[in-house]
């Protein structure tokens, strides 16, 4: 690849990164309301149930996070928003079979729903942390950061939005 087109590269990289972040978190975000919110509105569940999940949300990131950072470091930042991306689709789709089931079942899916967007996040946020310093350097850097800053703040807000729509 010649020089040209690897700079080219680089400027539709930084250029997309924001927009691919905030479709990704947007998609995080709004699991994690549509899922508490169906589970008491629809289901009855209980305010244990509600906290159940919120620890289901963010206790993976916790207890993994440098088990996937070494993962990510062996694999690639690409394999590891590959997976996140998967992992989410993963969530997805058992979030709808949750909603066609009956019983504890349905908690138990959107447990696991929960526990995958759980890990999703935590791929995406370690792929992007280890992509950024390839693709920009000084000023760049810091805008790009910037950028990303405020495409997942933006997901973050709209995704309870458009769950609670919907």
């Amino acid at each position: 690849m010649n020089t040209l087109a690897y700079r080219n590269d680089l400027r539709n990289i930084k250029r997309k990164l924001p927009i691919v972040n905030f479709i990704s978190f947007l998609a995080i975000s709004f699991i994690e309301f549509a899922i508490p919110y169906i589970a008491v509105s629809n289901l009855g569940a209980t305010p244990f149930f509600v906290a159940g999940l919120g620890i289901a949300r963010y206790l993976p990131q916790v207890a993994f996070a440098q088990r996937a950072a070494n993962i990510i470091n062996k694999g690639g930042y690409k394999k590891g928003l590959v997976f996140s991306e998967i992992l989410r689709v993963l969530a997805f789709i058992i979030s709808i079979l949750a909603l066609l089931v009956e019983g504890y079942w349905t908690y138990i899916l959107f447990t696991i729903a929960t526990i995958l967007i759980s890990v999703a996040s935590l791929y995406t946020g370690i792929s992007i942390s280890v992509l950024v310093p390839y693709i920009s350097s000084g000023k760049s850097r810091t805008n790009l950061y910037s950028h990303l800053a405020v495409s997942e703040s933006s997901a973050d807000a709209l995704g309870p939005f458009l769950g609670g729509l919907l």
